[in-house]
């Protein structure tokens, strides 16, 4: 571990966004419910807490305990904010919400009351939100408080809110917190230098835990050996947790997400992994979509996604990935302490495991940069493309007709050289997908490029990303940087 004054736990980065919503509707007259909800480590607790610390409030985390438990409990943090001549303890939740609207009848004073975790309140009483329902509707406009329901079940988190349920559009607010995006990661990692960054993100997402955790390291290897590949490392577990969370400790879930992080994508290769029919996949695969872990990808040139016969399943979670990549099948090599065994492994498979997420960065980079009008093309369109004989990383179809900017990532530790190029227009004119159209080409290395791909690139409609320098890009009539 580094020593140092580095990123602490507590740092608060970058929800600028979601405090201005929060603050908008506490200062509202009157009682409101908001609903906040997202992945596990993703920063919501942290977000509240920010948000809650100079006003007057009540931050109450549900574990799983006993319904009278978790009542009394609440009421005693209650207590502490509301004064009375005697102790008033509640031993049932609608004795508790009750206690708790009536409290703030007719004050001045706005309180914010937070329940963390509320999926298991929830799971100990289920007339609780048409509980709280009624409660809105008789105390509107007599009560003054701002009431924020929050979980980390992101499934019972939707439904909650669902048509059918007694809280349905009850909330002026519902605030899903999504993970950070590359930039808003590179704040947590400042000691590191820009393709380490990349990197670090590449495995841990955009969770603000992990790299609070991964910035008190020297760098990811590290992180990840005392971290993860560790049977006491904090998120060793994590992957059990979260899906377990979600879907429950069903091993057809787990076996389907260590396929697909082991690279099998289509149907039939997930099918052949875990040795079931793929007919008998569809439940199992539509629930883990849900919760938004994978989604079915097609190439960007299809007509009609939904339908489309080329779909491939990939993991949307970084973190989730690598697990189930390197943690999940070796799991019991690292428990047996093993781990020096498995780090050979994550140190060997590293490398192809950056490309698709590396893609994904220069993806979003691509998007960016087009909606700033720093590209030759427009791109209203963008993913990857794909058919039986060839796979390219970038396609995006321009808001002009017949434009497309086609492009390939290199995350290695060589400079690109002139055949990348020249094989991505082979499998470009092989594609048939623009004959005669205008085409661009995007180039990205985290090595640099040869004199001779820079020198061509001059030439051509070639642009060129150093991801290794993202000060020093060179490309066709554009001087600014792309990262």
């Amino acid at each position: 571990m580094r020593k140092g004054n580095l990123m602490r736990k507590n740092v608060f980065l970058d929800r600028e966004e979601d405090l201005r919503a929060l603050d908008e509707i506490y200062e509202r007259p009157g009682t409101h419910l908001v609903v906040v909800y997202g992945r596990r480590r993703v920063g919501k607790t942290r977000l509240l807490l920010q948000f809650a610390k100079d006003k007057p409030h009540v931050f109450y985390t549900a574990i799983k305990k006993a319904e009278t438990q978790q009542a009394l409990e609440f009421s005693e943090e209650m207590e502490k904010l509301v004064a009375h001549d005697t102790p008033i303890h509640h031993d049932n939740w609608r004795d508790a919400i009750g206690y708790m609207f009536e409290s703030y009848v007719g004050r001045s004073d706005k309180v914010v009351v937070v329940i963390d975790e509320f999926p298991e309140v929830w799971r100990q009483n289920k007339s609780i939100p048409g509980e709280i329902s009624a409660r809105l509707e008789r105390f509107a406009g007599k009560s003054n408080m701002m009431l924020v329901l929050c979980g980390s079940a992101v499934r019972q988190m939707e439904q909650l809110l669902g048509g059918r349920e007694p809280l349905y559009l009850r909330q002026p607010l519902m605030l899903k917190i999504k993970p950070l995006d590359l930039t808003q990661a590179s704040l947590f990692l400042k000691e590191w230098d820009f393709t380490r960054r990349v990197e670090g993100y590449a495995v841990m997402g955009g969770m603000p835990m992990y790299l609070s955790e991964a910035a008190r390291h020297r760098n990811l290897r590290d992180f990840i050996a005392q971290k993860v590949v560790n049977p006491r490392g904090l998120f060793f577990g994590e992957g059990n947790t979260i899906v377990g969370q979600e879907l429950g400790d069903v091993a057809m879930y787990f076996g389907l997400l260590e396929a697909i992080a082991g690279g099998a994508g289509k149907l039939a290769e997930i099918s052949s992994a875990v040795g079931k029919k793929a007919e008998d996949l569809s439940v199992y695969l539509r629930k883990i979509e849900g919760i938004q872990l994978i989604k079915r990808e097609v190439p960007a040139t299809e007509k009609n996604p939904v339908k489309s016969k080329k779909g491939r399943y990939v993991i949307t979670d970084n973190f989730i990935r690598f697990w189930f990549r390197f943690v999940h099948p070796y799991a019991g090599l690292i428990d047996a302490g093993q781990q020096g065994l498995v780090m050979k492994r994550v140190e060997a498979g590293l490398s192809a495991f950056l490309g698709r997420p590396t893609e994904e960065v220069v993806r979003q980079a691509v998007l960016a940069m087009s909606a700033r009008g720093n590209l030759p093309i427009t791109v209203t369109r963008l993913g990857r493309y794909w058919d039986k004989n060839r796979e390219i990383d970038i396609c995006g179809a321009g808001e002009k007709k017949r434009e497309y900017l086609w492009g390939e990532c290199k995350w290695q530790n060589s400079m690109m050289g002139a055949g990348v190029y020249h094989l991505l227009k082979e499998k470009v004119d092989a594609s048939g997908v623009n004959p005669g159209g205008k085409n661009f080409y995007l180039l990205c290395s985290k090595s640099g490029f040869t004199s001779k791909l820079k020198s061509l690139a001059a030439k051509e409609e070639i642009i060129l990303w150093d991801a290794g320098a993202p000060r020093r890009t060179h490309r066709v009539r554009l001087g600014r940087a792309a990262f």
